[in-house]
């Protein structure tokens, strides 16, 4: 079997598109993994056709493409083609789409959905760059096109669920506010900051049909986010989940700590010094040193020691099932 018959066969393209040509260049300092560059043509006594109205039209002239295409064997592989355009009267001059490329990529569909593959395994640009030989900037390219792909077919019908939240990341306190669908556990936005135009920009990506067909929003107890939400949504409940809720609860039984330390330490007293993590600690994840600590201290005695009381009595609401016994003061 010539290489042409073996590359048309191994690349799986159908007529017209034929493979003319395979050239070799050994490794070298430049391409130390060698390279394989696979031509391919579209005949000339093969009828074009206009890619927007689909009627028969005369060439125009062609365009040279490059793209990268999955290895061969640890042979780098890339295909050429001269590409067609036609000069369709009605349409205009148009360039005929390749079956292994999206319009306008520099890599074949193949290559692009491996690349995918990696970034997906990887922790970082970087490391997908290393593994699929490309520089950042293409691999920037290739998620973004991905993620192009993945929004245009993205389906929000029977969205109930939608959950509204932030996510710091780099130094410092840089935010991007974040939109996701929680039954489909899928992200459905982001936007940089944490603001109340933010939180409007997240909801104006949601068609208002879905955005009023949400049943609840779950969220943290940031305002912005519950203004732009009731504006939104209006209809949608809004839910506090048990990570905020047991956030807040901590909050304030650490504020109580340290008023009441600041106190005692007016009069001479050291007794919450170097408790805090105690009182904000699951009691299941005490040390034995703490254990003992805690048994040292005049608990009822302490307005910490209540706030503490109150944060853990209420972990059994988690557990209720029915709204009445819920909000029974027992």
């Amino acid at each position: 079997m010539r290489d042409t018959e073996l590359y048309q066969k191994l690349l799986g393209f159908t007529a017209p598109w034929r493979v003319t040509a395979v050239a070799v260049q050994e490794a070298s300092r430049d391409t130390p993994l060698g390279e394989i560059t696979v031509r391919v043509g579209w005949p000339p006594d093969v009828p074009l056709h206009c890619p927007e109205c689909e009627a028969v039209v005369p060439g125009y002239d062609t365009r040279p493409r490059r793209w990268r295409h999955l290895n061969t064997m640890q042979w780098k592989t890339f295909i050429e083609a001269d590409v067609p355009r036609v000069n369709c009267l009605k349409c205009g001059a148009q360039q005929i789409p390749v079956v292994w490329a999206e319009d306008g990529s520099r890599f074949t569909e193949l290559f692009g959905a491996y690349a995918i593959q990696v970034l997906q395994a990887v922790r970082s640009k970087v490391q997908a760059q290393w593994l699929t030989a490309l520089s950042w900037d293409q691999v920037d390219r290739v998620m973004g096109r991905a993620v192009t792909r993945g929004v245009a077919r993205r389906s929000l019908e029977g969205l109930r669920y939608a959950g509204l939240d932030e996510k710091s990341f780099g130094k410092g306190h840089d935010y991007v506010s974040v939109l996701h669908d929680l039954e489909g556990r899928r992200v459905l936005e982001v936007v940089p900051e944490r603001t109340r135009e933010a939180a409007n920009t997240l909801w104006t990506a949601i068609p208002e049909p879905q955005r009023l067909g949400l049943s609840a929003v779950a969220m943290d107890m940031w305002v912005p986010y519950l203004e732009a939400t009731r504006v939104a949504a209006p209809q949608a409940l809004i839910v506090h989940d048990k990570f905020h809720c047991a956030k807040e609860l901590n909050k304030a039984v650490d504020l109580v700590r340290r008023r009441e330390h600041r106190e005692l330490q007016a009069q001479g007293e050291e007794t919450l010094t170097k408790t805090r993590y105690l009182w904000l600690k699951n009691p299941l994840n005490w040390t034995d040193r703490q254990r003992e600590r805690f048994q040292t201290l005049k608990v009822d005695a302490l307005k910490v020691g209540r706030a503490w009381a109150i944060k853990e009595a209420f972990s059994d609401f988690w557990d209720y099932r029915y709204t009445g016994s819920a909000r029974s003061p027992a």
